[in-house]
C-alpha cells in the first residue's frame, strides 16, 4: 500500500499545518520548561547539541534565547538494505570540545515520536562523556511515547498525535516503503501536530 494510499483514510481536516505563530508558542512553552530547571537546578547548559537535520531551528532558537554561544549538531539517518534498517552517525560531537570535566549538555530534536534517533544520540553523547548532565528537549513530542533511556531531563513544547498516524502506516503497508517515503515525508513536514 502507497503513502497517498494510507494518508487517504484519514480525513483532511484531521490535519493542519501549523502557523509560525503556533510552532513559536510552542518553542516559547519548551524555553519556559527549561529556563525553569535551569534555575531550579542550579545549572547553566555549556552546548546545545542540535540533531540535524530537524533538531537546528528548535535548537538554534534555544541556543539564541539561553544566550549560548556553544551549538554542536551531530547527525544520524536511517539506511535501509535489503530489508535491513540501520541507523548510522553521520556527524558526531567532535574530540577536542574545551568543557568542563561534567558538563551540561542540551539535546534537541524536532517532533519526537517514538524518539529512536534521540534516544541513540543521547546513549552516544553519554558514551563519550560519562559525566554529563544532558537534557533532552523537543519542540512537539508524541502524547504516548515521553521518554529518552539517557537524558537526566526531558522537556517538551506540546504533545501531538505523530506515533499513532506512523504505527497506522506501518500496520498497513511495505516496510521498506515506509522507511523510504513515509519517515521522510512525516518527519519533514508540520502537518500532523494538535
Amino acid at each position: 500500500m502507497s503513502f497517498d494510499e494510507i494518508t487517504a483514510r484519514y480525513k483532511q481536516d484531521g490535519f493542519r499545518r501549523l502557523s509560525w505563530e503556533e510552532y513559536e508558542e510552542a518553542l516559547k512553552l519548551l524555553l519556559q520548561k527549561i529556563e525553569d530547571y535551569l534555575e531550579k537546578n542550579s545549572l547553566r547548559v555549556d552546548a546545545v547539541v542540535p540533531i540535524l537535520r530537524g533538531g537546528a531551528f528548535p535548537g538554534t532558537y534555544l541556543a539564541y534565547k539561553l544566550n549560548l554561544l556553544r551549538v554542536v549538531p551531530v547527525q544520524y539517518k536511517y539506511f535501509y538494505d535489503d530489508g535491513k534498517i540501520e541507523l548510522r552517525q553521520l556527524l558526531g560531537l567532535p574530540e577536542g570540545l574545551q568543557l568542563p570535566e561534567s558538563p551540561t549538555f542540551l539535546l534537541v530534536e524536532n517532533n519526537h515520536c517514538f524518539g529512536l534517533t534521540a534516544n541513540t544520540a543521547a546513549k552516544d553523547i553519554k558514551d563519550k562523556f560519562p559525566q554529563t548532565k544532558l537534557i533532552y528537549a523537543a519542540d512537539y513530542m508524541d502524547y504516548s511515547y515521553q521518554k529518552n533511556d539517557y537524558a537526566d531531563a526531558l522537556f517538551y513544547g506540546k504533545l501531538n498525535n505523530l506515533k499513532l498516524f506512523l504505527v497506522d502506516f506501518v500496520v498497513r503497508s511495505n516496510f521498506k516503503e515506509v522507511c523510504s517515503v513515509a519517515f521522510y515525508k512525516v518527519s519533514h513536514s508540520n502537518t500532523l501536530c494538535n
